[in-house]
């Protein structure tokens, strides 16, 4: 199907829609299947053989006699889909709105889209509203306002945070960012794998356009000519997402916090989630949490995230899902 072109949407819908679903090891929890873990899925380059780990990656093709599901070159072309979009001719830049993608409908668990809204009386107030359509909710959208007052409201009496739990802190964020080397590494598979999808293409148009080359008035020549110019277009954008994610792998110290660091958020993190700049408020709380989900007027449950799920156990005011993914 995204071979095709389907969007991933309408694959998740379809995959609801019969009954496929993941299940939770731990407490047994049937999840929804949603766009971005779809989106992860077709990442995946153990699907045609390559089996990526936290510090290696092996091509099981070479070593085993492997069956892959899914041809390299397939594979390759599904990820390439991800630039079939147009850009702009002229760049813009995107508003930024806090806890993007962070903030979950209770009713159908997709993620919210987050964007002002102008009230009666003239005002803007941010909201977050489910926009999936077979929804059943009853309210699509609440007030920004709610689900920062309950984070406030949870880092009110400060973390109380110690050099013992930073010790605990550094000893999981070792493994928590073995599997994120490890996304990281798969994410970098599928943009090199679009970049192969992408310069083949390239390379079968131009050849196609020398048959026409004493004829480049011809609409055949002109709308070949307009396709390179898109394709270079993308194999530049792509190449840009690679050097990004590869500088990404260079860098294992990055996500981590110093001790002085860990110890402010510690003592400060009210005061940052209060930040009147959006970026501050936004990274405050990803350090913290890895969703919210709400219901038609309030915050019905979260997810902490690991190791804070563990230091911060006794803070739990809602029912809380853990730190698993």
């Amino acid at each position: 199907m995204r071979k095709i072109g389907t969007s991933l949407q309408k694959i998740a819908d379809y995959l609801n829609e019969h009954n496929f679903h993941r299940i939770v090891k731990s407490t047994g929890e049937k999840l929804r299947i949603d766009i971005q873990e779809l989106s992860d899925i077709f990442k995946d380059s153990f699907y045609y053989g390559l089996l990526v780990q936290a510090k290696q990656q092996v091509d099981l093709r070479d070593i085993y006699d492997f069956e892959p599901v899914v041809s390299e070159e397939d594979y390759n072309i599904v990820q390439s889909l991800s630039y079939r979009r147009m850009k702009p001719s002229k760049p813009h830049k995107l508003a930024f709105y806090p806890l993007r993608l962070m903030v979950l409908c209770s009713s159908c668990g997709s993620s919210m889209r987050v964007g002002p809204s102008t009230s009666h009386t003239g005002r803007k107030f941010l909201y977050y509203r489910c926009d999936n359509k077979v929804c059943s909710r009853q309210k699509k959208s609440i007030r920004a306002k709610i689900i920062f007052d309950f984070i406030y409201d949870f880092l009110a009496d400060g973390l109380n945070l110690t050099q013992a739990d930073y010790k605990r802190y550094y000893e999981g964020i070792n493994g928590i960012m073995g599997e994120k080397r490890e996304k990281v590494q798969m994410e970098l598979n599928s943009k090199r794998g679009a970049l192969k999808a992408v310069k083949r293409e390239i390379d079968d148009i131009s050849l196609a356009l020398l048959k026409h080359v004493d004829n480049k008035g011809s609409t055949i020549y002109k709308s070949g000519e307009n396709k390179l110019r898109t394709l270079e277009s993308k194999r530049v954008e792509i190449e840009a997402d690679i050097a990004k994610i590869e500088s990404q792998l260079t860098d294992p110290e990055k996500d981590k916090l110093t001790l002085e660091q860990f110890l402010n958020l510690s003592k400060n993190a009210v005061l940052l989630a209060k930040s009147d700049i959006p970026e501050v408020k936004d990274q405050i709380c990803r350090y913290l949490f890895l969703n919210l989900t709400v219901d038609n007027d309030k915050v019905a449950s979260y997810r902490l995230k690991p190791p804070f799920h563990e230091m911060l156990k006794s803070r739990h005011q809602l029912p809380s899902r853990g730190g698993e993914n």
